[in-house]
């Protein structure tokens, strides 16, 4: 493995082209400026500063997203001499969103999966979120209106249902797509299922940056978990990421790590039992309980 001084840079830096650009994340991928990414904090971090450092910052950036395109159309992800470089590449991808690194990448995941590539399951499995973490990029949200490239993704998370890999990340996906109902039979059973993945993974999406969509997913995985006396299972995952579940005069609500409280939208039926059984506990002269887990709800 090579390395370079970081005036080596002198002719990107200066007179930014294409080209240079191109041979510069070529290298980057292949491995030889894994001394100073490491040293630096990542491909990203390096990219960046040397575009800060460009003579003409504005021509820099055009050059590199240019060169990254041209790279995304050409490359063969299947020929990626290594894990490394493919993760790098799948990062560059990820943060820019070249439009042919989204066909690239949709085509590998659906044929290969890395299974081929790469015999190390853990590799494969970094390589894999990797890969399904660019695709979201390209579609945070559903389009308004829906392209072919959007019904393809659409068309390849539900494909991917069936797959145990795939499943957790293509229920939210799809949800969050409002291609699937929270109510969905397919997400009750994911959320019942343990080894599916999907309780975590929904909860971590709920108390992410949409707060107000949030409310919403979390109350009905609460009514799910409610109803299929589970709740010891949802406070386990809200307390790994330092969130407790809190009862309400009116409700129910999440209290973050932070202090700030999400009270729960719950579907009326279940608001409806709630009420009634909190007004039987009351009755009983029981004003606090310590956990959910106390009550019967049953």
């Amino acid at each position: 493995m090579t390395d370079l001084n970081w005036d080596d840079n002198y002719e990107l830096k200066h007179s930014p082209t294409v080209d240079l650009w191109e041979d510069e994340i070529r290298h980057i991928c292949s491995g030889s400026r894994e001394g100073v990414l490491r040293r630096i904090g990542g491909a990203q971090e390096y990219i960046r500063v040397l575009l800060l450092e460009s003579a003409d910052t504005a021509q820099g950036n055009a050059a590199y997203l240019k060169a990254l395109e041209r790279v995304a159309a050409t490359v063969q992800l299947t020929n990626v001499q290594s894990a490394y470089g493919l993760g790098i590449l799948l990062e560059l991808i990820a943060a820019n969103t070249p439009p042919l690194g989204f066909v690239k990448i949709l085509g590998h995941l659906d044929r290969w999966e890395f299974s081929i590539d790469y015999e190390d399951p853990g590799e494969q499995k970094r390589l894999r979120e990797l890969a399904l973490y660019a695709l979201q990029q390209y579609y945070p949200v559903a389009p308004p209106e829906e392209n072919s490239a959007f019904k393809s993704y659409v068309g390849f998370l539900n494909r991917k249902l069936d797959d145990p890999r795939f499943r957790s990340h293509c229920i939210r996906r799809l949800i969050e797509l409002r291609k699937l109902q929270l109510d969905d039979s397919l997400v009750a059973e994911a959320l019942s299922d343990q080894q599916s993945g999907a309780l975590d993974e929904l909860v971590r999406a709920a108390l992410g940056p949409r707060k107000n969509e949030g409310r919403n997913w979390l109350g009905a995985i609460f009514a799910h978990c409610m109803t299929n006396q589970t709740l010891p299972r949802l406070e386990s995952v809200l307390n790994a990421r330092g969130a407790t579940i809190v009862h309400l005069s009116n409700g129910v609500g999440i209290r973050l790590s932070n202090g700030v409280l999400l009270e729960l939208l719950l579907p009326p039926n279940v608001e409806h039992y709630m009420w009634m059984r909190w007004t039987d506990v009351e009755r009983q002269g029981l004003q606090k309980l310590a956990s959910f887990e106390a009550i019967n709800w049953s």
